[in-house]
């Protein structure tokens, strides 16, 4: 389902318009049991199959919940 939802957004974004996805990540091996399901870099980075482009990358700890991290990226179309 995520892989569907990336596909719909990236397809919703006018030509020069920019993307701004902030969410609650995760290690590849790590599993997410949400909601909030975490997102892995690698799953974010299907924006770039889909035709955008890659901004901006920020990874931060909120709450003090480091085996949770949040990911801030910006892409543009």
């Amino acid at each position: 389902m995520r892989q569907q939802a990336i596909d719909v957004i990236s397809g919703l974004l006018a030509p020069g318009g920019t993307l701004l996805v902030v969410c609650r990540g995760r290690a590849p091996h790590q599993h997410s049991d949400g909601p909030p399901w975490a997102l892995s870099e690698r799953e974010i980075m299907r924006f770039e199959t889909r035709g955008l482009k890659r901004q901006s990358f920020e990874r931060f700890d909120a709450y003090d919940d480091s085996a949770w991290p949040r990911f801030r990226f910006t892409f543009t179309a």
